[in-house]
């Protein structure tokens, strides 16, 4: 297989993912599971409602503040947006990077082995 080029986030991620212990918490099967017909669907025709739909449940778990990046392709008719927010946590599949909360969680599970 052809190998990611490197000056990519995709070759980073790769890189990264070589090395994630397959045992932890993300290859593990799901503690509980939840039916995809219960799932609250939400169809909007418009990016926008998809975007205000977001920050409406964002503002209601108490985010003060949001950024929006349009990152859509000029002329193209395709609608991408990046939504920047302060505070929330992100992850890195090989632990280097994650929130507080995650790393806490993450601790948790090397203490107890599993």
């Amino acid at each position: 297989a052809d190998e990611p080029r490197a000056d990519t986030g995709v070759a980073t991620h790769t890189k990264r993912t070589k090395f994630i212990d397959q045992r932890r918490w993300l290859h593990a099967p799901s503690r509980s599971r939840r039916l995809w017909s219960k799932i609250q669907e939400h169809r909007n025709l418009d990016i926008r409602d998809d975007i205000l739909l977001l920050l409406r449940r964002l503002r209601a778990a108490g985010v003060q503040q949001a950024v929006m990046v349009d990152l859509s392709p000029p002329d193209s008719g395709v609608f991408v947006v990046r939504l920047l927010v302060t505070g929330l946590e992100m992850w890195i599949a090989d632990g280097q990077r994650i929130g507080e909360r995650a790393a806490a969680y993450w601790r948790g599970l090397n203490r107890n082995g599993k």
